[in-house]
C-alpha cells in the first residue's frame, strides 16, 4: 500500500542496484577474462621455456612430418629447422637397428598413446650417438591422434663412462689388457664350450725370468715400462680372437681359441706360439738408453682335458710353467708329457728345416712318366729329398707337414721350382727334339700366396725356360679354396704355356664340376687305387675316373703301377700315361739323364 511517490523511488532504486550489478559482473567478468590472459600468458612463457630447455624436442603431424624442432635439437643433432621442417624424423636413423625394432615402436606408440627406450641415432655429421627417447601420441578432443612430440637425451657421456668403468674393471691398469678377473671369465666360458663342442683351447701361464733383479737394480718405474713394451709385442703375436692377460707382477697368461680339433696338431699350433714368443720377446728392448734382454718360462695346457673345472686348467698351466723354469731360461713345457716330447721334436725339426733351407741340403730326384702305349718317357716328376748331414736321404713325409705349419713350404717351394725350371732349360738344349717335361707339386699355402704367379715368372725367366714343358700339380683341395682367385692363377699361368694337373685324384672332392670349370690339362689317379687294383671296387673306381677324363678330352696318369697287371689293366682301359716303380723309382738327375740315353 505505497504512495505514488514511493511507488517511484522503490522502481527508481531498483533500476539503479540492477545497474549496478550490471556494471559490477562486467568489471568482473573483466577482471578474470584479465587474469586469465595473464595466465595463459604465463602459460606461454613457461611453454616455451619448456620447449627451448636442454632437452631435444620434435614436434610431428599425424603423417611423422617434422613441424617444429628446438634449439636443443640443433645442439645435439647438428640439424638446423630449415633442414628437417617437413622431413620424417628418419633423416636421424642409424645402422644400428633392424625393421622390426621400428615396427614395434610405432605399434606400442600407436597402442599406448607413447613409447620411450634407448636408441642409437646418426648425427649430421655421420657420427652415431645413444639417446633416450620418449614419444607421446596427442590427442583433440575426440580422442584423435593429431600430432606426435618426440623427447630426447644425449646419453653419450654417460655410455663413455660406463664403458671406461667397465674397461677399468676388465683390464690391466698398467697395460691395457685383461686383467686377471677377466683371464678367469674367459677361461671358464672357454672351459664350458670346449666340452660343450669338443673344441681345444691352449691355456699359456708366462713368467719373465729374474724380472724381480730389473725391478731391484733399475727401479719399479723401469720395471712398468718394461712391462708395458713386454704387453705390447706379446698382443701382437696373438690373434684377434685370443685373450692376453696380466696376472700380476711378472705373470702373463694367453689363451689360444679354438684350435684344430685334432690334439697333435693343436700341440703344434701353441708350440709355434711359444716358439714366436720366445723369438720376439729375445729382442732387445730399450728403455731411457738401458737395454733389456728378456726371456720367458711359458707353461701350456691343452683344454678341456680331464679337468673337472677350469681352475685346474690354470694350475695345470702354471705346473708346466715351473717345469719350463727348470729346464732353464727361455723354455716352454706341456702339462701333458707325451705332448710335451711331442712339442719339442716339432720344434727341432722346424730349426733342423730353417737350417737345411740356409744350407742348401735339399735336391730334387725325378721319377719317370711313360706312354702307357709307346713305352716312351714322356718327361719327369721332380720329388723333393733332404739330404740331411746325419739322418741321411729323408722322404718328404717326414718334414713337409711340419713345412706347411710353419710356413717354411714357401721357401722349399721356391727352391722346387728354382731347381726345375733350371734343369728344364738345361734339357731342353742337351736333348733339342724330345721336349721333355717336368712336374710339380704345389702346396696349398704356396699356390694361395699372393707372390705365387711372379715368382713362376721370374723362374721361368731366369733360366730362360720353355714354360710349355713346366706342369704344376696340384691338389683338390687347392680348387674348392677361394674358387675365383684359384680359377684366375691357373689362367694367368697358362696363358704362358704352363700345364696344370690335378693330384691325387679321387681322394678329396672329386667332382665333374671341377673338370668341367677348371681349365686343367690332366688328371693323376692316387695310388692308392693302382696298388691294390686287384679289387674289384679300385677297378671300378679307376674305370670311371678314366671315362670322366675322356669326356673332358683330359690326359689320365696313373702312379704307383708297380707290377705288370696294374699296367696291364691300365692299358685295356684307354689310361694314356703311368710312372712308378715297375719302370723306375724316382732318381737323381744323372741317373735320369742315363734313362734317357737309353730309351
Amino acid at each position: 500500500l505505497y504512495s505514488d511517490d514511493e511507488k517511484s523511488f522503490n522502481l527508481d532504486l531498483t533500476d539503479l542496484i540492477k545497474k549496478m550489478l550490471k556494471e559490477l559482473s562486467f568489471a568482473l567478468n573483466k577482471i578474470q577474462a584479465h587474469k586469465l590472459q595473464l595466465l595463459a600468458k604465463e602459460d606461454l612463457r613457461i611453454a616455451s621455456y619448456a620447449f627451448e630447455a636442454q632437452e631435444a624436442m620434435t614436434i610431428t603431424d599425424i603423417h611423422a612430418n617434422i613441424i617444429k624442432v628446438n634449439q636443443a635439437f640443433t645442439d645435439i643433432t647438428g640439424y638446423t629447422p630449415e633442414e628437417v621442417i617437413g622431413k620424417n624424423p628418419r633423416v636421424l636413423q642409424s645402422s644400428q637397428h633392424d625393421k622390426l625394432f621400428y615396427q614395434e615402436m610405432w605399434e606400442d606408440l600407436n597402442k599406448n598413446g607413447k613409447w620411450k627406450g634407448e636408441i642409437y641415432n646418426q648425427r649430421k655429421n655421420g657420427e652415431i650417438y645413444p639417446e633416450i627417447l620418449s614419444i607421446t601420441a596427442i590427442k583433440d578432443e575426440s580422442d584423435t591422434i593429431t600430432h606426435y612430440i618426440a623427447q630426447f637425451l644425449d646419453i653419450s657421456h654417460i655410455k663413455d663412462a660406463q664403458k671406461e668403468a667397465e674397461f677399468k674393471a676388465e683390464h690391466d691398469v698398467l697395460t691395457g689388457i685383461a686383467n686377471r678377473a677377466k683371464l678367469l671369465e674367459e677361461t671358464e666360458r672357454a672351459f664350458n664350450r670346449g666340452r660343450r663342442s669338443n673344441t681345444q683351447h691352449a691355456f699359456m701361464f708366462l713368467d719373465i725370468d729374474n724380472f724381480k733383479q730389473v725391478n731391484d737394480f733399475y727401479g719399479h718405474s723401469i720395471g712398468d715400462q718394461l712391462l708395458i713394451q713386454i704387453a705390447s709385442r706379446l698382443n701382437d703375436l696373438i690373434r684377434s680372437e685370443d685373450i692376453i692377460a696380466r696376472l700380476g707382477g711378472d705373470e702373463f697368461a694367453i689363451i689360444l681359441l679354438d684350435l684344430d680339433s685334432n690334439e697333435h696338431i693343436a700341440v703344434k699350433q701353441a708350440s709355434l706360439l711359444a716358439e714366436k714368443i720366445q723369438q720376439r720377446i729375445a729382442e732387445p728392448i730399450i728403455i731411457d738408453s738401458y737395454s733389456f734382454d728378456i726371456t720367458f718360462s711359458i707353461g701350456v695346457k691343452l683344454f678341456p682335458d680331464h679337468e673337472k673345472t677350469f681352475q685346474e686348467v690354470i694350475s695345470h698351466a702354471d705346473i708346466a710353467m715351473y717345469q719350463a723354469k727348470k729346464l732353464g731360461r727361455n723354455q716352454f713345457a706341456f702339462f701333458n708329457h707325451e705332448l710335451d716330447i711331442e712339442s719339442k721334436r716339432f720344434i727341432m725339426l722346424e730349426k733342423d728345416l730353417k737350417r737345411a733351407i740356409e744350407e742348401q741340403e735339399f735336391e730334387l730326384y725325378y721319377q719317370a712318366k711313360i706312354d702307357i702305349l709307346t713305352n716312351k718317357i714322356l718327361g719327369v716328376e721332380a720329388l723333393i729329398r733332404w739330404n740331411h748331414p746325419t739322418k741321411g736321404i729323408l722322404y718328404p713325409d717326414s718334414f713337409l707337414d711340419v713345412a706347411n705349419d710353419t710356413r717354411l713350404i714357401h721357401d722349399i717351394g721356391n727352391f722346387v721350382i728354382d731347381e726345375a725350371c733350371k734343369q728344364l732349360s738345361l734339357w731342353t738344349q742337351e736333348y733339342k727334339e724330345k721336349n721333355y717335361t717336368i712336374a710339380i707339386n704345389i702346396s696349398a699355402h704356396q699356390f694361395q700366396n699372393s707372390g705365387f704367379t711372379e715368382y713362376i715368372k721370374k723362374s721361368l725367366s731366369k733360366y730362360n725356360t720353355d714354360p710349355t714343358l713346366l706342369e704344376l700339380e696340384i691338389l683338390e683341395d687347392i680348387l674348392i679354396k677361394n674358387m675365383n682367385d684359384t680359377i684366375e692363377k691357373i689362367k694367368t699361368l697358362k696363358a704362358l704355356g704352363i700345364k696344370f694337373s690335378i693330384d691325387d685324384f679321387g681322394t678329396g672332392y672329386s667332382s665333374m664340376t671341377y673338370l668341367q670349370k677348371f681349365p686343367i690339362d690332366s688328371i693323376k689317379i692316387d695310388r692308392s687305387f693302382i696298388m691294390e687294383i686287384s679289387r674289384k671296387s679300385n677297378q671300378e673306381i679307376v674305370k670311371m675316373i678314366i671315362n670322366y677324363a675322356k669326356i673332358f678330352n683330359l690326359h689320365v696318369i696313373a702312379e704307383g703301377v708297380e707290377n705288370e697287371f696294374a699296367l696291364k689293366f691300365l692299358q685295356d682301359n684307354n689310361c694314356d700315361s703311368y710312372q712308378g716303380y715297375y719302370f723306375s723309382r724316382p732318381i737323381q738327375v744323372k741317373e735320369v739323364e742315363k734313362l734317357f740315353k737309353e730309351r
